[in-house]
């Protein structure tokens, strides 16, 4: 009887182990693809951004150029960074409103918009700052989100 007792005291104890060890594992998926973007406007009205850690690339930075989108993000798979959501809205010399057939003559900067659910200090070591709001800027009509 003392040695029953003592193999399921044993087996008691692995299963609390497992199950503590499972517990102690990040929740969040970190992306292995590139997933589909969905074109977006964000100018016509107003865009409600979810709860989040906000970071935009630094496209001032001189050492940047030729920036891809999709290398860009699959930089960030590459790190393992647990996104979420990304927006992106190429740079232009022109705007043209949905709908419209007037193009208004305006330099639109690009900005890559990255949410994550918890502070990443080193998102700045790849480029990115720390955005106070989010936002993508004048002329937002076509925004491509990719959801994580």
């Amino acid at each position: 009887m003392k040695s029953v007792r003592s193999i399921f005291g044993v087996v008691a104890l692995m299963s609390l182990g497992l199950f503590l060890l499972a517990g102690c594992k990040s929740v969040q998926k970190v992306s292995k693809s590139v997933s589909e973007p969905v074109v977006e406007d964000h100018a016509t009205s107003p865009y409600a951004f979810k709860a989040g850690f906000y970071y935009i690339f630094d496209f001032s930075d001189p050492s940047v150029s030729g920036f891809n989108e999709k290398a860009a993000i699959e930089n960030l798979i590459k790190e393992e960074i647990p996104v979420t959501d990304i927006w992106y809205k190429a740079g232009a010399r022109s705007c043209r409103p949905p709908g419209s057939e007037m193009v208004m003559t305006v330099i639109v900067e690009p900005v890559f918009l990255v949410r994550l659910n918890k502070a990443y200090s080193g998102m700045t070591e790849l480029g990115y700052k720390l955005a106070e709001e989010p936002g993508l800027g004048d002329c937002a009509y076509t925004v491509r989100h990719y959801v994580y």
